[in-house]
């Protein structure tokens, strides 16, 4: 338990909870897939949990890549109940991560990547009392990996991202938990496990050990302690597993400390890299060993072989066993002690990969050894040559110490690798460094030979000699040598030197000095042998070698001439006496000697060096194929008589050859034996090597025409499409060929052209440039090559500047229309002849430097992929299709606006004057949904002037018909804004109506017949006054009982020749004129109809009067007027 509560402690401290989702209760599901929320028993938040019961829920994340965690900060179970908690989808018993009773809490628990989908399966088995059961925390985190983590069942993590912490978690110190092992694989079989080191500090005494593989039992990659990151590590390509297993030893106490943090992912798995150390120089190297001199700069070279790793930005890094390190593929080092070195060169890509490679170097004094044990015979026979070395009667000077002594030059700058040294002084002392002035007293005493030799007036000291007879058997005799002296000291060198001589005598006593300056007579000392120094001038500087004065000088000397040859002409088969002495002058002090160099004495036959490249000592030009070499081995030498020649190729006799002298044509190893006597016969070898030389058969470089696509002012042209013009059919791995503006660099091999790749020709022009092709095989004094030129030329192709945008108008406004690209066909050539040069069209410019697929109906184009599309141009020459160039374009369509429904316009007028009318009422429903900005709208009174764009209404607020009650036909024209020929165009019309009604309408009279109050009235009597002479066809005169009825044109009096004003009297009629061609446009009127009773006639009286006159009587007829009345 207290581990357990430990870990809850570590991950609340960085759990991050999220705002709770949908509440989970045991019970309700038995599968929930959410990162937030609280799991309750099935109580819930205040119950009990259930009792004799048995649930199974499995909670996992909503979102990939994450792992479900539960925290439980309350857990209370009734005896006889538990939970067990499982890592996986499922309750399998092997990823059980423990069974809870009581208040035994599991505290914190979280899934991680052994189980399947990031699940956690609970199981709760009730026992026969209640209790109040748990709450925990349902979330959700990237699954990271806890070193030591214990309800991980395996150990071994299998996933490619979140993050490697030690037992703390991210912010915790770690604990003492023993030994914890950890091994992380990839979820991805084709990847590896990559872990990178973000923070690490670890207390003393505790280490993390890193295995490459699934178990400690892996190779370990490293081991690291206090603040060693590992920094990024991963599986080899050796580990088949591709995991990484981490062991995290401690030593037993809690660490305040903060441990490590790593991010996991994984990665590709590296590509076999070899490293190589392709050269180490100055040294040698044996096959095995490289040897190399103490205290030297020594430079190493290596490589890599990558395979198919990327090697850019790969690193070089050497360890050089010194204490050193070096980086780069080439890097220095100087080895300050003698003994044997392990180098290691690894080499690291970008992305981590590495190879390794060690190489063993010796390390050698870097000062000449001398070993005086040597008797005089000994020292004979290493200084003559050949095996005829007839010498007898040595002798030589008597000291304490002995004076001469073999010498080797071990890995020293000395010129002689080995040979004889003789001094004034003890000869050990002559070995290096120059770190004072020798100056041993000998007590030899003085020379007489020496003396007269020289003719010197001073005394001479501490003489040291070797003198022997000999018998040439050729008529010049020489050896090389070198005079070293501590007198070369400024001022000594101007007034000091000891003496040396090499006395030659032949049988009649006669002695010549051979150690003088060549082509002179004059003896070699440091007074006639010296630089300029601060108190005299130089004397013969040219055969001054160097100042000594350094820690790491060969010899002891403090200068030394160059390696000089002493010569002398003999007569062959006599006998001859050479002394070999050396003497301090004028003092015992300062001492000097004379180094002599091994087999440089030579008494039989010499073919000279090997004829291979950087033999140093070879002094002319390894041959090239073709050529002729010639042996001989007594060159301008007479030998003495009846000497005989055997030649050998490859050890063999090479039949015929018995000359002198043996021309080579072939490679390989030449001897002679030369037959002097039956106790002479002189033997050489010499190996012979021919370089490889161009066939000039096989060279034939040709002219390069290249292309020049664009307006470029210069075009790198590929000089190297002549190498295989001038290799032919011979290996190219055999030659190198360089290119050169003059033919005299070409000559020399100087001042080469560095990029011959990418030349940089100017367009219009054409020039000569010079091409060299020469042997691999080659050094600075022996190359064998051809030389040849051709001609670079620039032809020039280009896309015109001027190709043109094509606009096309939309018809039916879907943003694509109908394009003929092949309008820019004579755009594209610029002036080139069409004869020569085709022109074609692609939809992206991979296709156009292709030319594939191309624009297959270039003269129909739909830009059915995008508005506005680019269109690529490709101009090609009809000779050479990769000389081509390339262009661009827009094409675009534009809708022509689509015309919506518009009304037709109608004004009526009650005068006969001109009315305005506003046209532009109708432009908003022309746009419909159409941006206003993208389009305009101009009115006409033809089809013509709309379809032309010109002459539109002016006004069109305002416009004035000349119609009189007739419609006029109105052009309307929707005009793309960004294109103007782009339109579409309408029509409505505008009606001008006149109306009017009579002002003089009569009232109208009739007479009640019936005395009811009202009367039968014709209204029409009005009509010819309600026209007001208008024409009664186009007019149309309704009749009203109000003005309501009138305005409305409903309900009319349907009898208007018949009304019976029924509803009142007199009553007031309205007439409406309305025009026939537009019913809203009339005029109204009123006139009053009454009618009159016509009264009732009640029955009246006669009148009767008699005429008794006769003449005539007067009636008074008002007398039956109130009869009438009644």
């Amino acid at each position: 338990m207290k581990a357990k509560l430990l870990l809850l402690c570590i991950f609340l401290s960085y759990s991050s909870f999220q705002v709770f989702g949908q509440d989970v209760l045991l019970g309700d599901a038995s599968n929930v897939s959410q990162c937030t929320g609280n799991f309750y028993d099935s109580g819930g938040n205040t119950g009990n949990h259930a009792t004799n019961v048995t649930n199974t829920i499995t909670i996992c994340p909503d979102e990939d890549g994450q792992y479900t965690t539960i925290n439980f900060p309350q857990f209370q179970l009734g005896a006889g109940s538990s939970m067990t908690i499982y890592n996986a989808n499922t309750a399998n018993p092997a990823f059980e991560i423990g069974q809870f009773t009581g208040t035994d809490s599991p505290g914190f628990v979280r899934a991680t990547s052994e189980s399947e989908g990031g699940c956690l399966t609970i199981v709760f088995e009730g026992g026969d009392t209640a209790a109040p059961g748990w709450n925990g925390f349902i979330n959700c985190s990237p699954p990271n990996i806890i070193s030591g983590y214990d309800y991980q069942t395996t150990g071994e993590y299998i996933q490619c991202s979140g993050n490697f912490y030690d037992n703390g978690g991210p912010t915790g110190g770690y604990q003492d938990n023993g030994t914890e092992v950890t091994t992380i694989c990839s979820s991805d079989p084709d990847l590896v496990t990559q872990v990178i080191f973000t923070s690490f500090l670890l207390a003393n005494g505790e280490v993390l050990n890193v295995y490459d593989g699934d178990s400690t039992s892996a190779p370990l990659l490293s081991s690291h302690q206090f603040g060693d990151s590992p920094g990024m590590v991963f599986a080899s390509a050796d580990n088949t597993s591709g995991c990484l297993t981490f062991e995290f030893i401690t030593d037993g106490s809690t660490s305040p400390l903060p441990g490590w943090q790593a991010e996991v992912s994984c990665r590709e798995p590296c590509e076999p890299i070899i490293a190589q150390i392709d050269d180490v120089g100055p040294g040698d190297f044996t096959g095995i060993v490289y040897n190399v001199g103490q205290s030297q700069v020594i430079t190493f070279e290596g490589s890599a072989v990558f395979g198919d790793a990327d090697p850019t930005g790969a690193t070089y890094e050497w360890d050089f066993d010194n204490g050193q390190s070096g980086t780069g593929e080439t890097a220095t080092t100087t080895f300050t002690g003698t003994g044997t070195y392990i180098v290691e060169l690894t080499v690291t890509t970008a992305d981590g990969c590495t190879g390794v490679v060690t190489q063993t170097v010796e390390v050698f004094s870097n000062f000449i050894d001398v070993d005086d044990s040597y008797t005089d015979e000994e020292l004979i026979d290493i200084l003559i040559s050949g095996t005829c070395a007839n010498y007898s009667n040595i002798t030589s000077v008597s000291s304490s110490t002995p004076q001469y002594g073999y010498f080797t030059a071990q890995y020293s700058d000395f010129p002689f690798e080995d040979g004889i040294v003789i001094s004034t002084g003890f000869a050990q002392n002559a070995e290096g460094p120059d770190d004072g002035v020798s100056s041993d007293n000998t007590g030899t005493g003085s020379d007489p030979d020496l003396v007269a030799a020289i003719n010197t007036p001073n005394t001479l000291y501490d003489r040291a000699y070797i003198q022997f007879e000999f018998v040439p058997y050729v008529s010049e005799i020489s050896f090389n040598f070198i005079f070293a002296s501590e007198e070369y000291i400024d001022p000594y060198s101007c007034t000091y030197s000891d003496s040396f001589a090499f006395l030659l005598t032949d049988s009649n006593g006669v002695t010549t000095n051979l150690a003088v300056l060549p082509g002179t007579t004059t003896p070699i000392a440091v007074t006639n042998v010296h630089p300029a120094n601060g108190s005299c001038g130089a004397v013969n500087e040219e055969y001054f070698g160097q100042f000594n004065g350094q820690a790491n000088s060969a010899i002891e000397y403090e200068g030394q001439t160059v390696a000089l040859i002493a010569q002398g002409v003999v007569n062959p088969g006599e006998t001859y006496t050479i002394k070999l002495v050396v003497a301090d002058e004028r003092d015992p002090t300062y001492d000097s000697a004379v180094f002599l160099e091994a087999g440089s004495f030579e008494l039989g036959a010499n073919l000279g060096e090997d004829v291979v490249l950087d033999n140093e000592e070879l002094e002319f030009s390894v041959p090239c194929e073709g050529d002729i070499v010639v042996l001989d081995p007594f060159e301008n030498v007479d030998l003495i008589p009846g000497a005989t020649f055997t030649w050998f190729f490859n050890g063999e006799v090479i039949p015929g050859e018995t000359g002198e002298t043996l021309e080579v044509t072939e490679e390989g190893n030449y001897g002679v034996e030369v037959f002097f006597t039956e106790t002479c016969t002189g033997t050489d070898e010499i190996f012979v090597d021919f370089l490889i030389t161009p066939d000039p058969l096989q060279f034939n470089p040709v002219s390069i025409i290249e292309c020049n696509p664009g307006e470029e002012v210069t075009v790198d042209v590929d000089l190297t499409q002549n190498n295989n013009e001038v290799i032919g059919n011979q290996d190219a791995g055999d030659f190198i060929v360089t290119y050169y503006n003059t033919q005299q660099d070409a000559e020399d091999g100087e001042s080469e052209i560095i990029n011959p790749s990418q030349y940089p020709v100017s367009a219009g022009t054409s020039e000569i440039v010079f091409v060299r092709i020469e042997g691999v095989e080659s050094d600075e004094n022996s190359v064998c090559f051809q030389v040849g030129s051709f001609e670079v030329s620039l032809e020039g192709i280009s896309v015109g500047e001027d190709i043109e945008d094509l606009e096309e108008c939309d018809d039916d406004n879907d943003e694509v229309a109908i394009f003929d690209l092949t309008q820019n066909d004579a755009l594209a050539l610029d002036g080139l002849d069409s004869d020569d040069y085709t022109v074609t069209y692609y939809e992206t410019q991979e296709a156009a430097d292709l030319g594939s697929p191309e624009i297959s109906t270039p003269g129909a184009y739909e830009n059915v992929n995008a508005n506005p599309q680019q269109i690529f141009v490709r101009v090609e020459d009809n000779e050479d299709e990769d000389c081509y160039d390339t262009g661009v374009f827009t094409v675009e369509s534009f809708s022509i606006g689509e015309i919506n429904a518009m009304e037709d316009i109608a004004n009526c007028e009650t005068v006969a004057s001109p009315m305005n009318f506003d046209l532009t009422i109708n432009t908003p429903l022309v746009l419909g949904d159409q941006d206003p900005i993208d389009f305009t709208i101009t009115y006409y009174n033809t089809q013509a002037e709309a379809d032309a764009g010109t002459g539109n209404i002016p006004d069109p607020v305002n416009y004035v018909s000349a119609q009189e009650n007739d419609c006029e036909t109105i052009y309307v024209r929707i005009e793309n804004n960004n294109s103007i020929d782009c339109y579409n165009t309408g029509t409505f019309e505008v009606c001008r109506y006149l109306i009017t009604i009579g002002s003089t309408l009569t009232d109208i009279e009739e007479c009640d017949e019936d005395n009811d109050g009202d009367g039968i009235f014709d209204l029409t009597e009005n009509e010819d006054l309600a026209l007001d002479g208008q024409d009664a066809g186009s007019y149309t005169v309704t009749y009203y009982e109000s003005q309501a009825a009138a305005d409305a044109g409903a309900p009319e009096i349907a009898t208007p020749t018949s009304y019976e004003n029924v509803n009142a009297n007199p009553q007031e009629v309205f007439v409406r004129v309305e025009n026939n061609e537009d019913e809203d446009c009339y005029a109204t009127g009123s006139f009053m109809v009454e009618s009159f009773e016509i009264g009732e006639v009640n029955p009246v009286e006669d009148l009767e009067e008699c005429d008794v006159t006769g003449s005539g009587f007067t009636f008074d007829l008002t007398s039956n007027t109130p009869l009438v009345l009644g």
